[in-house]
């Protein structure tokens, strides 16, 4: 009985080119079409994290340290607006004979569309030596407003900038000016 099956299995024709052309032409549509939906949901998931923003302390850090990096000058000391994160990131070589000076930043924000606003961070770094050489940096790009919030945050307040929201401009000094007329006239009223 062994024998006669074995007859049988070596009697089933094999299969043609055309049939086994035929199993991997589908095999292959099947796993594009997931391929396809994955990259998809990929592009769509991924989205939030393309949205987001650097903050105002990460553009200035990146700024100086992509010019330090292009001119690759040792440095003896610091000085000027140099904060924590930027100090630890420095490399700073004794007997260099070369002094950087870093301006304070600043930070402005203009309105360029629905929702849209463009933000600038600017600073100038000055090289000491024999001579003084400075190089004027700015860093800019475009930012929803629904981000500014994140992108202020900073214990340094020159890298927060000025908020340009009404509510930052009018609401609150008109707030503190009519805070200040409420005491000066209950001032009045308690003397009398």
């Amino acid at each position: 009985m062994v024998l006669v099956r074995s007859e049988r299995i070596s009697s089933l024709p094999s299969p043609s080119y055309q049939r086994l052309g035929d199993r991997a032409f589908r095999k292959t549509k099947f796993f594009t079409f997931f391929a396809l939906i994955f990259s998809i949901l990929q592009v769509i998931l991924s989205a939030n994290t393309v949205k987001s923003q650097i903050s105002n302390e990460l553009a200035f850090n990146t700024m100086i340290l992509e010019k330090l990096g292009q001119k690759s000058i040792a440095i003896d000391t610091l000085a000027g607006f140099v904060p924590d994160f930027l100090r630890d990131t420095i490399k700073v070589t004794l007997g260099a004979k070369r002094s950087l000076l870093i301006e304070e930043p600043s930070v402005e924000y203009s309105k360029i569309g629905k929702g849209r606003l463009l933000r600038r961070v600017s600073t100038v770094l000055t090289f000491r030596d024999s001579v003084e050489v400075g190089f004027p940096l700015v860093y800019q790009d475009s930012i929803p407003v629904s981000d500014l919030r994140r992108v202020r945050k900073s214990k340094e307040p020159a890298l927060r900038g000025v908020d340009p929201r009404w509510a930052a401009k009018y609401l609150g000094p008109v707030l503190l000016i009519g805070t200040g007329i409420a005491v000066i006239i209950s001032l009045f009223y308690l003397r009398t």
